[in-house]
């Protein structure tokens, strides 16, 4: 894939490049053109508006790829894709749709749980010799 870059034989914002094994789940290799507006950006929560028609597209975030990261389309999580080794994509099915990007890393409310109970712990401890 850095042979492709650095030899200029491929145009990123034409071809996304995603692994052998995400390319088998996906199930096809054309999809169709299409327009996005970016409604919303910020650091946990990004809102896109997507128009495709004609069949599925492949919407790429030039963001970095990273665990927590969840895709929604009009609601429904899809998977998302590490293309170019380090950044996201999703496949968007035909017609218009809303596109959310939401990071809810599952350690934040693991840490968060184990928070809460030391929390009530420390205070029945505190309260019992009160």
């Amino acid at each position: 894939m850095k042979f492709l870059f650095e030899t200029f034989q491929i145009n990123p914002s034409e071809t996304a490049l995603v692994s052998e094994d995400d390319l088998k789940k996906i199930g096809r290799s054309d999809f169709v053109k299409g327009t996005t507006i970016i409604e919303q950006y910020d650091t946990d929560c990004i809102v896109v508006r997507t128009n495709v028609f004609g069949g599925p597209g492949f919407l790429v975030l030039s963001d970095q790829y990273f665990p927590g990261w969840k895709a929604f389309v009009d609601g429904k999580e899809t998977p998302i894709y590490k293309v170019h080794e380090i950044i996201r994509g999703i496949v968007i099915p035909e017609g218009e749709h809303k596109v959310e990007f939401v990071y809810r890393p599952w350690k934040i409310y693991i840490s968060i749980f184990i928070g809460a109970v030391t929390l009530v712990a420390c205070l029945v401890a505190v309260f019992r010799r009160g």
